[in-house]
């Protein structure tokens, strides 16, 4: 049992390492994508997509990690957080509600690529005038 216990508190300090050394890395390793990830997913990003009609983790795993490094920053440090998640809370939207988000022009040429073919089924995005 202690050697289990050593084992797990070993595993877990060298991934804890590898995430602390390589969380600025753009190289697309195991511990890099899973921090980039865990940033990921802590924005209002994912829910944007979502609201698009693109499945977040298809989306985070499919994008270059720098690109998800530029994305992440952009959206913790976006002035219009408030309006964002007062968006995420409407059930219709129109296709320019999301015309301040500092990440748009970024996310354009991406709702319309291989990834529109991968959609969740029912997004709340619906109106496209």
């Amino acid at each position: 049992m202690t050697v289990i216990i050593l084992n797990v508190l070993i595993w877990g300090m060298i991934i804890l390492l590898g995430i602390l050394l390589f969380r600025d890395a753009n190289e697309d390793i195991f511990l890099v994508r899973l921090y980039q990830g865990t940033r990921f997913f802590r924005t209002r990003l994912p829910k944007v997509l979502y609201r698009f009609g693109i499945d977040p983790y298809t989306f985070m795993h499919s994008q270059d990690i720098a690109q998800i490094k530029q994305l992440t920053a952009t959206c913790q440090v976006c002035p219009h957080a408030q309006h964002c998640e007062h968006l995420q809370q409407c059930t219709v939207l129109n296709a320019n509600d999301y015309g301040f988000c500092p990440n748009r022009e970024t996310l354009q040429p991406l709702l319309s690529s291989s990834l529109a073919a991968r959609r969740v089924r029912n997004p709340v995005y619906v109106k496209n005038s």
